[in-house]
């Protein structure tokens, strides 16, 4: 192995957002369990947020698994006979392991409300109907139609229209903030033994959307259409969502209807501010037609694609999400930009053409060192992690951003933490509650300072790729990854790895360390001083 150094006479290139510490907390390591849901399995990675998705609580689903479970007839009222089992079992559950900061995503809306048949095209009596020709996509027949009361044009605040996308966030807001659950957890009140949701996304990945362009059959994921949208209609949507959550003075806030796909920038543009993909759009967007604080965070979806995606690119990826706005929301959002849905690979199941999953465990375990450390140098101050029990029976599994077997799982390895997992454990060990300083890079090479009471860290790893990985016979256990001699900083005496099962090592005086593609944490050891 050759020795390596990083000369000073190299230009240090600073990849954050600012030159101060700022600490990382808890609720920045957000979280996405979503395969049948066992308590013992949501124990296993530590985070200090969960996003509802992908779990059985959207408004409705063709499975009859969402919220609203019946369409009207004698025995069953949609608007009263609601289904909140999973909510509350989930809440419940988030409670218990100490997370009390929870994102609901709104999807799906139910049959009752959009008046459609057996297909999206055929709606009566509803002009967001789709075209003949289009449809939904392959997860759901109807659900991207929206209500049939919900006119083109959005209407405005207070008209009369939009009554059963309002009455259903009432509903919601209503049990899960305690007004129509006094009762629940013995008397003491809904909220006393049940998560609070604080954050509201108005739609899931809306720019999957031949309403605003023309994607069919294009849309991001080919036959997948998410909602069939205005502008104006989303932007009506949304001001309605923050106007009722926001009235319960519980500090409800509520984001920007998510996106993911290659057509975000004239998405996100047109929501705001009717530029981009602006048609139908209320003429001065949602920031000249409703209150400034209508919206509160700024949020994206950010999979690095691709079986060799560099997880780094977040870097960039936050510059030029940051780069759609206006210097008034650049300054009111500088803090609230976060990624709700992000990890490796695809969201396709299997993988096709270029967009393969990564598949080798060590690069799976450095990828989750690398994107947690660099999105918060970055300037994303929340990364809701998709997902951690993504674990599939295939070989080698194909899931997107897999961390853990859940205990119920048919996969071949059977239940338990991935090498992958244990890295994003050991990630969140480095990070939570430290001071962070942004990352820099010096040629291949990156490293993160991370302070706590004055007691310095630092990860480093170089990217390079000579210095890879392979050969991992399964996703509990270490490949083979060539590494290289790295002079140490004379303050630190010792390292950890992304495994906590090797602790802490200690080096010599003088003697460099070894680092590749996976971080390394550079510390000063009282166990190793007398060494």
């Amino acid at each position: 192995m050759s020795l390596r150094k990083a000369s000073t006479l190299l230009a240090l290139i600073v990849v954050g957002t600012s030159c101060s510490f700022a600490q990382v907390p808890t609720s920045y390591f957000g979280m996405h369990f979503n395969h049948g849901i066992q308590y013992q399995d949501l124990q296993m990675v530590n985070y200090g947020a969960f996003r509802l998705w992908d779990t059985s609580t959207l408004w409705s689903d063709d499975e009859g698994n969402g919220i609203a479970t019946c369409d009207p007839g004698p025995n069953c009222d949609p608007e009263l006979d609601w289904n909140w089992s999973s909510i509350d079992t989930l809440l419940s559950d988030m409670k218990t392991i100490g997370v009390n900061d929870v994102l609901y995503t709104f999807g799906g809306v139910p049959q009752y409300a959009n008046n459609c048949g057996a297909s999206a095209t055929d709606c009566p009596g509803n002009v967001n109907a789709l075209p003949s020709g289009d449809s939904c996509g392959n997860t759901t027949k109807i659900g991207c139609v929206l209500p049939k009361d919900l006119p083109v044009g959005g209407g405005t605040l207070g008209d009369g229209n939009n009554g059963f996308w309002q009455r259903y966030i009432t509903a919601l807001a209503n049990h899960v903030y305690g007004v129509t659950t006094t009762a629940a957890c013995g008397g003491a009140g809904y909220l006393s033994c049940h998560a609070k949701i604080v954050y509201w996304d108005p739609m899931n990945e809306w720019d999957r959307n031949s309403r605003l362009y023309s994607c069919v059959p294009t849309c991001q994921n080919t036959t997948n259409q998410t909602i069939y949208a205005t502008q104006a209609q989303m932007q009506r949507m949304t001001a309605d969502l923050s106007s009722i959550v926001k009235s319960y003075g519980v500090g409800a806030k509520v984001t920007t209807p998510s996106t993911t796909g290659p057509n975000k920038q004239g998405v996100i543009e047109g929501f705001l501010y009717c530029t981009g993909y602006s048609t139908n759009c209320n003429s001065t967007g949602l920031l000249g037609a409703h209150p400034s604080s209508t919206i509160d965070v700024y949020i994206a979806h950010d999979y690095i694609r691709g079986a060799t995606g560099a997880p780094e690119a977040v870097i960039t990826q936050y510059d030029t999400m940051r780069g759609y706005l206006q210097q008034t929301e650049k300054n009111a959002w500088a803090n609230w930009q976060w990624i709700t849905e992000g990890s490796w690979g695809c969201d396709e199941n299997p993988c096709q053409g270029n967009n393969n999953a990564l598949t080798d465990y060590d690069l799976q375990a450095a990828f989750v060192g690398r994107l947690l450390l660099e999105a918060w140098s970055a300037g994303w101050t929340r990364f809701y992690w998709y997902s951690a029990d993504n674990c599939t029976a295939s070989t080698p599994p194909d899931g997107t951003g897999t961390l853990l077997c859940p205990q119920h799982t048919n996969d071949n390895y059977g239940p338990g933490l991935w090498w992958s997992g244990k890295a994003y454990n050991q990630v969140y060990g480095w990070m939570a509650g430290k001071s962070a300083l942004p990352c820099t890079l010096a040629g291949t090479i990156y490293t993160c300072e991370l302070d706590q009471n004055l007691a310095k860290t630092l990860a480093v790893w170089d990217t390079d790729a000579t210095y890879s990985c392979s050969g991992a016979p399964d996703p509990m256990h270490h490949g083979t990854c060539n590494t290289h001699g790295y002079t140490n900083p004379p303050e630190y005496n010792a390292f950890e790895t992304l495994d906590p099962a090797d602790g802490v090592t200690c080096l010599a005086s003088g003697a460099p360390v070894q680092i590749g593609a996976k971080p390394i944490l550079l510390i000063n050891s009282p166990t190793c001083a007398s060494l």
